[in-house]
């Protein structure tokens, strides 16, 4: 089960490697009016990323109790303002495969025990398995968004 999740988690970095090959209008351009880019779903994905591994995962112990206290609004407004600053989509992806592979590697020396143990985020109980599942979910969701808009 560890094995699979991790390679699940990886999948978003092979996937976003490819899409360096993009031409520069169609990775900011808006997948639809008032859609985002290419370019700012995946600075979203690595500012998530970044806040997983810097505000989460240390406070994911067994019988934590955290809050879920992050203004979702204000980080997606983040991740347009990082896109539209003067960082490549090269960087960007590097990023965001340089977030998901520390993420990766911390989870990597986790004991099974450590995976499946159980911990709160406001009244949900979660486990870091279940929590990673919910990643590996968004990924596809805007992994899905972004092909269909390339197949279009």
């Amino acid at each position: 089960m560890k094995k699979d999740l991790l390679n699940e988690l990886l999948q978003i970095n092979s996937w976003a490697l490819n899409l360096r090959k993009l031409d520069q209008e169609t990775i900011y351009q808006p997948l639809a009016e008032h859609k985002w880019s290419i370019a700012e779903i995946l600075s979203h994905l690595m500012l998530w990323d970044r806040y997983i591994l810097h505000e989460r995962i240390p406070l994911m112990v067994p019988n934590a109790s955290l809050k879920s206290d992050v203004n979702v609004s204000e980080m997606n407004s983040k991740a347009s303002e990082y896109t539209r600053s003067k960082v490549s989509f090269e960087e960007i992806i590097n990023n965001l495969v340089d977030s998901r592979e520390r993420i990766v590697s911390i989870l990597e020396h986790k004991t099974e025990d450590e995976l499946s143990s159980t911990f709160k985020i406001n009244n949900n109980e979660l486990n870091l398995i279940s929590y990673f599942k919910g990643t590996v979910q968004h990924d596809e969701h805007h992994m899905q968004q972004i092909n269909d808009f390339l197949k279009s």
